[in-house]
């Protein structure tokens, strides 16, 4: 696993550098390496990619760098087979998110996740049909 500088302010605002682990993204782990990558990305302050930026503000050096910071990320955090997609995405975080979601299942998951909510919550009334 990488590991990746978190610089934390604490009460005495001193910095301090905490290394953190990041487990690689498999096609298996979707759900876990995703909550690490947004929870990293909540505490630089950075979490702004996760939604669509305006063409002004793409254009500001301040968003250019970090989505480059944030693209250098998840270089750091995939396996190999999906470098092909951060290569086809190269400009864009945010790009690079949704197409590593989709590869993963994502979106299965998601609609998985729902059906077996119903199916756990269904109720059987007698006389019905199941």
């Amino acid at each position: 696993m990488p590991d990746i500088p978190i610089n934390i302010e604490d009460s005495s605002s001193k910095e301090e550098v905490i290394k953190a682990k990041l487990i690689k993204l498999t096609r298996t782990n979707w759900f876990q390496w995703s909550c690490q990558v947004e929870n990293y990305f909540i505490s630089k302050g950075i979490d702004d990619l996760f939604t669509e930026a305006t063409s002004e503000t793409k254009q500001t050096a301040k968003f250019r760098k970090k989505n480059s910071s944030a693209i250098a990320l998840l270089w750091s955090s995939v396996s190999t087979e999906f470098e092909g997609i951060l290569l086809n995405n190269k400009t864009s975080f945010l790009d690079c998110w949704e197409a590593l979601g989709s590869a993963c299942g994502k979106n299965s998951i998601i609609k998985l996740s729902r059906t077996l909510h119903q199916l756990i919550n269904l109720r059987y009334n007698p006389g019905s049909s199941l």
